[in-house]
């Protein structure tokens, strides 16, 4: 899978390269396949304008996720879709580092289907974040690791 990485923030220091084998390894523990999928790290005023234009919000989130409803079978190539994640959101938790995983993973699986606008929706997507970090702490995976 070709994982396109654009990081346009200076918040947190971030390595494409622990992003991308975080991202692979939370895809392969959920059975994903795709072909592509976009990541942006973006300022909080750039996910301000991206709220606002897609929701009609103009205030800070933590991260915006954009699913590509394509069909594979006609196109034979699935790009999954483009989140947008502010690691500004994620300074104030004790581990921005972690708190920054949790807002990646929480894009992957909107990007797969869950959803978290009622209290169902809500329960079954933190059960499932809760598994898939663990996963991903289990094989020692942390975007704070490769930095340079």
């Amino acid at each position: 899978m070709h994982v396109l990485i654009q990081n346009t923030q200076k918040d947190l220091k971030l390595s494409k390269r622990a992003v991308k084998k975080y991202i692979l390894t939370a895809l392969h523990f959920l059975d994903v396949s795709a072909d592509e999928i976009h990541i942006n790290f973006v300022t909080e005023k750039k996910i301000c304008l991206i709220h606002e234009q897609f929701f009609n919000d103009p205030s800070p989130t933590d991260c915006i996720t954009l699913p590509l409803d394509e069909d594979e079978e006609t196109i034979g190539y699935k790009l999954l879709g483009e989140v947008f994640i502010c690691p500004k959101a994620a300074l104030s938790y004790p581990d921005p580092y972690k708190e920054t995983g949790l807002y990646i993973v929480h894009t992957l699986l909107h990007l797969i289907g869950y959803r978290d606008g009622n209290p169902a929706e809500r329960l079954k997507m933190r059960r499932a974040e809760k598994r898939v970090l663990a996963h991903l702490d289990k094989n020692n995976l942390r975007l704070d690791k490769e930095i340079v």
